[in-house]
């Protein structure tokens, strides 16, 4: 079974490709200006309550790559995952 796209699809899959690539390029092109410590997390109030290093910002590019490579491979073969 070969899965094929419609035009509805051929854009949400650009899209989401312009947000990955959008991503790393925002990064790319920020990290240079940034300070070395950034704040990682924030309180309820919008306290900064957890600080690392700029290289970190790195790992958000990872997990957005990681999922839309994850979502890429399970709509190209969707007969071997049990959809409800």
């Amino acid at each position: 079974m070969k899965n094929k796209l419609d035009a509805a699809d051929k854009i949400l899959e650009a899209v989401a490709l312009i947000a990955v690539l959008g991503n790393v390029f925002m990064i790319a092109i920020s990290i240079q200006g940034l300070p070395d410590i950034i704040p990682n997390h924030f309180d309820l109030k919008g306290t900064p309550n957890q600080f690392g290093s700029k290289n970190s910002l790195w790992a958000v590019v990872a997990v957005s790559v990681f999922i839309y490579t994850i979502a890429g491979i399970t709509s190209m073969y969707p007969e071997s995952f049990n959809y409800p």
